[in-house]
């Protein structure tokens, strides 16, 4: 094998007389150690040579193989044929012409049913400052003239400028709210239909002449019905550490 025959660098990095360097030294190697006849050596390094001439044909073909299809795909892509430009920009140009139809039926509709129209519309004129993307806007979204303008349905109280949600009434005046049962009453109901006042009375405290309502035990917070009193004696506040009240509990810490 000459010379001319070594495999590119990029692709083994080794040259053929590299191969033939260490082809000898192995040679020497083994006849000398394991007695491995001459005849043999010559028929691996055949093997070798042709395991050799096989990895430059590979890579001959492949490198033609890769250059055709770039040239092919340039080819391809500089094409000026009509069907070639239809088959890569047909997704986007059907997009973009049923975009244009949808807006030209739109149109379409949108000035016959102006041209039908009964009373003239009110469109803003060019000395306020209206221009016509303006006027289409607020014709599109269907103002009315001066005749057929209407307003919001006001209160039924009379003098209420308010407008009414429900039961004819605005919210001032009790719409959405759920008043109470009793005869003449304008609060808002709480418990079985009723305010507060007319609603169901709430137990008072069993203490003799004390009229605050009962918490616990049938006693207000005052008496005890929360929270336990304070252990000393004549003290009426509430017990926080020890049995105590803070101020007791603080004189017995020596604070």
């Amino acid at each position: 094998m000459s010379k001319n025959n070594e495999i590119p660098l990029q692709i083994t990095g080794v040259t053929y007389e590299d191969i033939m360097s260490h082809m000898n030294a192995v040679d020497r190697l083994t006849r000398s150690r394991f007695g491995v006849t001459h005849s043999k050596l010559l028929q691996i390094k055949e093997d070798l040579e042709r395991e050799i001439v096989d990895a430059q044909t590979a890579f001959v073909n492949a490198s033609s193989v890769s250059s055709s299809y770039v040239d092919s795909a340039e080819t391809q892509s500089n094409s000026d044929s009509p069907r070639d430009r239809r088959r890569i920009h047909g997704s986007t140009t059907d997009r973009n012409s049923d975009a244009v139809e949808c807006r030209t039926t739109a149109l379409e509709k949108f000035e016959n049913k102006v041209a039908n129209s009964s009373c003239e519309p009110r469109v803003q004129n060019s000395q306020e400052g209206g221009n016509n993307d303006s006027n289409l806007m607020c014709l599109s979204v269907g103002t009315y003239c001066e005749n057929q303008k209407r307003g919001p349905r006001a209160c039924a109280v009379s003098g209420c400028p308010n407008r009414r949600v429900q039961g004819g009434v605005c919210i001032a005046h009790g719409a959405n709210r759920k008043l109470c049962k009793f005869p003449g009453c304008s609060k808002k109901r709480k418990v079985a239909g009723k305010c507060s006042a007319h609603g169901p009375q709430r137990k008072r405290c069993d203490e003799e002449g004390c009229a605050k309502a009962a918490v616990r035990g049938g006693l207000c917070i005052g008496h005890g019905g929360k929270k336990k009193q304070c252990s000393v004696e004549d003290c009426a506040k509430h017990s926080t550490t020890g049995g105590m009240c803070k101020r007791h509990y603080d004189e017995f810490c020596g604070i």
